[in-house]
């Protein structure tokens, strides 16, 4: 071999090595990235699942307060509230409005 073909030889490596250098930084950065953010998605995992458990104990407390005050309203409290008794009750009748191909 003469000197030409160890020069293109050598120039050769010397890109490659450059290449495959970069090809790893890429993957070395492509891997940080990712796992900071599946991180990141647990963090945030974390908050929701903290805030649901907050809303189901404000929903928890608004149904026991819901029913406090539905044990409260009983006839006499509606009666000093103002509403009054019926006087005569009145039903309404709804036809029969399905329709069918058989019957």
């Amino acid at each position: 071999m003469n000197k030409n073909t160890y020069s293109f030889i050598e120039r050769n490596t010397k890109i490659l090595f450059i290449v495959l250098s970069a090809l790893v930084l890429v993957l070395a950065f492509l891997y940080v990235y990712f796992i900071n953010f599946a991180i990141h998605k647990t963090a945030l995992r974390e908050d929701v699942r903290i805030e649901t458990m907050d809303l189901q104990s404000k929903t928890s407390n608004l149904e026991k307060e819901y029913l406090a005050l539905q044990r409260e309203i009983t006839k006499d409290f509606a009666l000093r509230n103002g509403f009054v008794d019926v006087e005569e009750t009145v039903f309404v009748s709804i036809p029969n409005t399905q329709l069918s191909l058989h019957e």
